[in-house]
């Protein structure tokens, strides 16, 4: 299985960036699988779902996050409708979301 991590997708900076490399690299590399940290994806306050909605559409199947993930209440507002984005197992918040656990 091959599989490739992108670090902090910072911004619209970042975005295009994604939208310009990752869909040649998966077909060069033959990638099965992308993950990406997602946590600066909107304007480094975590991540919209509409760019949620966007980047899968590059070919990421899965977001990490980090300490900007719940800045602005962005992720609150569809984390219970998706299963391909973990938060940090040692962030001090008292959800009940697999990945705190």
């Amino acid at each position: 299985m091959k599989i490739i991590f992108i670090g902090d997708i910072m911004a619209d900076a970042g975005i295009k960036a994604v939208k310009k490399e990752l869909p040649a690299l998966i077909k060069k590399y033959s990638v099965d699988y992308c993950i990406a940290n997602g946590e600066n994806v909107s304007n480094a306050q975590s991540m919209t779902k509409e760019h949620y909605r966007i980047l899968m559409k590059f070919g990421i199947d899965f977001f990490t996050m980090g300490n900007h993930a719940f800045d602005q209440g962005k992720l609150f507002k569809y984390l219970d409708d998706v299963e391909n984005i973990i938060i940090p197992a040692n962030y001090n918040y008292k959800l009940n979301y697999p990945g705190t656990k």
